[in-house]
């Protein structure tokens, strides 16, 4: 009797063996899949570590969406392992013309030396409120952008960064930024409107150089700083207003701006001038100063460029522009360069 039982015993428990050995494979493939899932990453996103300890990357690949849009993302890696996206990597989108949207997340800190260079489709650029860096030639020559606004954020501008923005149209520059860099705009040929916040000290030199759409410059009060070049052939231009604390006009700072007619400065003592700095404006040029400062203009290095000095009239407007009515002069000669765009 004992040998049938020991018979039909192992029968069963191979059955019940089975179907734990069934089950456990069916679920060990469910957590393989979930394992894989969890472990897995994009391949079409690649990013060089910044800091591991912390989490942080730069970005370096991004695929562009059907539409055309290049979205950098604000976390890479793993499920399991995610890290923060604070950084667009150097050169890491450079002459790439397939996107004419960017959106850059909340998050992202700094734009690297020339990662947006040569973007020739670029149409809309939206930055956020968490950048702080944006590095030298960053969006040098990216011809078709139209717009740019720079956040507060901002506290580190690399030169030349949107240099040869050709495109480039309107330009707003957050309260909070201190300094606009070398060359930071220069070439920026369409560029009509410009509006400059009261934290501004520092223009660099070239900052807004061959700028020949411009027709009005109100620089802010708060300017102590006016670099060499740093409206230099802008040609259009016909009025600017220099603040009363400006410590001195670089060297060329409005050379060859042939249009300009009317100057306001604000300064009750006439701000040192560097060389050539009215060189080949309006012969017709008439500078507004300050009523009880009439005398020391005319009795300062000003009046080499300007035989009419009159005072203010309407501190609220920065003076009486009748002066606006005079009519372009011609020089006889052309100021126009060609400048090679970017390869």
């Amino acid at each position: 009797m004992s040998t049938n039982i020991v018979n039909k015993v192992p029968g069963r428990v191979f059955e019940k063996l089975s179907l734990l050995v069934a089950i456990g494979l069916a679920m060990s493939g469910v957590v393989f899949a979930a394992l894989i899932l969890l472990l897995w990453e994009p391949g079409d996103v690649e990013y060089n570590v910044v800091d591991d300890e912390a989490g942080e990357v730069a970005v370096k690949v991004v695929p562009v969406s059907e539409d055309s849009t290049l979205v950098i993302p604000a976390e890479v890696g793993s499920a399991l392992h995610k890290r923060k996206v604070v950084k667009v990597e150097n050169h890491a989108f450079e002459n790439n013309t397939s996107f004419a949207h960017l959106s850059i997340p909340e998050g992202v800190s700094s734009i690297g030396y020339s990662a947006f260079y040569g973007c020739k489709s670029l149409e809309k650029l939206i930055l956020p409120n968490t950048i702080k860096e944006i590095s030298d030639g960053a969006f040098f020559s990216c011809s078709r952008l139209t717009e740019v606004r720079i956040p507060a954020s901002v506290t580190n501008l690399g030169e030349y960064v949107f240099e040869r923005c050709t495109g480039l149209r309107r330009v707003v520059v957050s309260e909070g930024v201190k300094t606009l860099s070398r060359s930071l705009f220069c070439k920026c040929s369409a560029l009509e409107e410009l509006v400059l916040p009261q934290s501004l000290v520092t223009i660099e030199p070239l900052a807004f150089k061959d700028c020949e759409s411009l027709t009005e410059v109100v620089l802010p009060d708060g300017l102590l700083d006016l670099g060499g070049c740093s409206f230099e052939m802008c040609t259009n231009l016909r009025k600017v207003v220099i603040p009363p604390h400006v410590r001195g006009l670089g060297v060329t700072a409005f050379n060859g701006c042939k249009s300009l007619v009317c100057v306001t400065s604000l300064a009750a003592v006439p701000p040192p001038l560097g060389s050539s700095v009215f060189d080949d404006i309006n012969p017709a040029a008439v500078l507004h100063v300050p009523e009880e400062s009439v005398e020391a203009y005319r009795n300062s290095p000003w009046a080499e460029y300007f035989s009419a000095v009159a005072p203010i009239a309407d501190e609220s407007s920065h003076g009486n522009f009748a002066c606006l009515e005079i009519p372009p002069f011609d020089f006889g000669y052309a100021y126009d360069e060609p400048y090679p765009e970017a390869e």
